[in-house]
């Protein structure tokens, strides 16, 4: 996706600091519906998981794209239980690495069914400045 063209998401191109190119994985449909943000905790508590899980199946069942980071916690746990509906993971390194690892098969899966973005070419490690810089395009 490029900025200025009718797919880039409008929201996300009122950002500042908005990514002039991003790569989309997926169902590239999915930025064209009501969208919320879920992000949260990575090391969070069976509770939090559970409940993230309840919300985030609740809104994609009633045609909100829940949008998030694919971080291990409460991201995982979002995108999980809004799978079948289509969910968007944004990535903060390149969609050749799934990042963290135990979320590879997730990431395989939302590929299939929803969409990841990045920003950052495919072959970019993850980095923890990468994830701060990520968490603009989840606002967007």
């Amino acid at each position: 996706m490029i900025w200025g063209t009718p797919e880039y998401p409008s929201a996300l191109a009122a950002l500042p600091d908005a990514p002039p190119v991003m790569a989309a994985h997926g169902h590239v449909h999915l930025l064209q519906k009501p969208m919320v943000a879920m992000v949260g905790a990575r090391n969070a508590s069976a509770a939090a998981r559970k409940l993230t899980a309840q919300i985030a199946g609740d809104l994609s069942a009633n045609g909100i794209v829940v949008v998030s980071g694919l971080a291990r916690g409460v991201g995982g746990a979002a995108h999980q239980a809004a799978l079948s509906h289509g969910t968007i993971a944004v990535l903060g390194n390149g969609a050749a690495h799934a990042y963290p690892r135990e979320n590879t098969e997730l990431q395989a899966q939302l590929i299939e069914q929803g969409l990841a973005l990045a920003e950052n070419p495919p072959d970019t490690a993850p980095q923890a400045s990468l994830f701060t810089r990520r968490n603009r395009i989840i606002s967007g």
